[in-house]
Formats: C-alpha cells, sequence, structure tokens
C-alpha cells in the first residue's frame, strides 16, 4: 500500500515538472545545422578526367556534410600506358542553407588500381604469346639509367623505349630478354624475342 502511495506522489510531483516547462526558452539554444558544400556543380559531368582531379572531387565530397549523392557513376577508361582517365558522373540534392567549403583534407585515394596488369607475370607467362611478323629483336642497353630496346623494323635498326607507339603496337615493357608489345588493333599482346 505504502508503494502506490510513494508512485502516486512521484508522478504528480513529474506532471508538474512537465507542466511548468517551457520548451520557448530552450529554442534559442539550439544550433541550426549548417550544411557544407563544395564548390562542384549539383550535376558534375566530366569524360575524361585525370586521377589527381578525381582524388580532389572524393576528397570534396567527403569533406561536405547534409549534401545527399543522388547518383555516382565512375568508369574506367582503361589503357595499358596511363590508366589515369575517367568518366565520372555525379548528381547531387544541396540543401538551402549551406555553407560554402574553405578548405579540405585532400586523400589520395587508390580507385581502379586493382586494374592494373602486372606486366613481370604477364611476361613470365608469356611464352606461348604471338611474336609479330614484322619487328625482329635485336637488344637491350640501359642509357641514361633508362633500358632502350634495338629491333629490326623492314631491314632497318631502330631504337625503342616504353610507351612508344609503333603503328597499332604500343611497347608496355623492355625486359633484358624482350620486348612486351600490345596490339591496339588485335586487342592483343605480343612479344619480341
Amino acid at each position: 500500500m505504502i508503494y502506490r502511495y510513494i508512485i502516486s506522489i512521484i508522478i504528480i510531483a513529474f506532471s508538474i515538472i512537465l507542466m511548468k516547462y517551457d520548451p520557448g526558452n530552450n529554442l534559442q539554444k539550439i544550433i541550426t545545422p549548417k550544411y557544407i558544400a563544395s564548390n562542384l556543380e549539383s550535376v558534375y559531368t566530366d569524360n575524361n578526367i585525370s586521377k589527381d582531379e578525381l582524388n580532389e572531387i572524393i576528397s570534396k565530397l567527403k569533406a561536405e556534410k547534409g549534401v545527399y549523392i543522388e547518383e555516382f557513376r565512375l568508369k574506367s577508361n582503361y589503357d595499358f600506358i596511363t590508366n589515369k582517365s575517367y568518366s565520372l558522373y555525379l548528381k547531387r540534392d544541396i540543401p538551402e542553407n549551406i555553407k560554402m567549403m574553405i578548405d579540405y583534407e585532400k586523400y589520395n585515394y587508390r580507385v581502379f588500381d586493382f586494374l592494373e596488369i602486372e606486366l613481370k607475370k604477364l611476361w613470365e607467362k608469356s611464352d606461348n604469346a604471338p611474336n609479330p611478323d614484322i619487328f625482329e629483336f635485336s637488344g637491350v642497353i640501359i642509357k641514361n639509367n633508362q633500358k632502350k630496346a634495338y629491333i629490326y623494323f623492314k631491314g632497318k635498326l631502330k631504337e625503342i623505349t616504353e610507351g612508344l607507339t609503333l603503328g597499332d603496337y604500343t611497347v608496355l615493357k623492355i625486359f633484358n630478354d624482350g620486348v612486351l608489345l600490345y596490339d591496339n588493333y588485335e586487342k592483343n599482346f605480343e612479344v619480341l624475342r
């Protein structure tokens, strides 16, 4: 029985406190949230964006507060030479009460690094790779701390370096015992030994 009286007194005291409570005084203490947005457009499209620019955009997006990303499409325009070209489509919903971002911490994201091919492993397994008929391998030298290979093309000795394009062929890597080529027309790897 005594417990009922104690519980009744607590409930009455609690209801008196709630009746005396005025929420209007506390509204002045509430701080409205400030949304922070970067200087990117709400719809951003770029078909040829470098890895550094992509890292900058993603860093800006990470530093934003209160901005809703509706759509984010990223495509790698993969090539074996640079692997630095991307296509980006970004659509964001930016609220009305925003503050422009002044500075942000730039991160170095490793986007699409899993697509990079280890050319050394490819070279080790290239025993059965085709050999182009128009080139003949002559040898490799190191000149100014850079590997250079020599090939015969139509009976003439030519010096080649990594990244060089020879018609449809791109020189991917020069090894001590040969050259790894990529045929852009046939879309396959070829080997000069």
